[in-house]
């Protein structure tokens, strides 16, 4: 048995509330002009994407209402499949909480859970790195 899911009926709360609870969520409303030259304001979020393999540290995925469905892309890596495949499988466990369904992207492996040995590393490089990129910009304006 399929189970379709009717897309159309759902709201931007219903996509809103399958968004991971880490991720930041920003109210951006979308202008939008209508053909009589009238320009009406839709209701929009910017949130993190949750594309597969994209670490998202900037919201940069946009959820607004469309004409007929809620309408989302990511203003970095626009990878509109993996969304789609995130939305979805959120929706079918939502629906029907037997199924599953992976994707075109399903080889991509989701982050696995990282050691606290593993994250304190994770942040020395991260920190690290950050150091490097001052020191280099620092540099390159003493060489002007």
């Amino acid at each position: 048995m399929s189970i379709t899911i009717d897309y159309d009926s759902l709201t931007l709360k219903d996509y809103l509330d399958e968004l991971p609870p880490s991720n930041q969520l920003k109210w951006q409303p979308k202008n939008k002009t209508l053909a009589n030259g009238k320009t009406i304001q839709l209701s929009g979020y910017t949130t993190n994407c949750v594309a597969a393999g994209h670490n998202d540290f900037n919201p940069s995925l946009h959820l607004y209402e469309g004409d007929k469905r809620i309408v989302h892309h990511c203003y970095s890596c626009g990878n509109r499949e993996s969304i789609n495949s995130y939305f979805h499988n959120k929706f079918l466990k939502r629906f029907n909480p037997n199924s599953f369904y992976e994707g075109p992207l399903a080889q991509q492996k989701e982050s696995k859970e990282e050691t606290p040995e593993e994250a304190r590393r994770r942040i020395e490089k991260e920190n690290t790195d950050w150091v490097n990129r001052k020191a280099k910009k620092a540099w390159k304006r003493r060489q002007r």
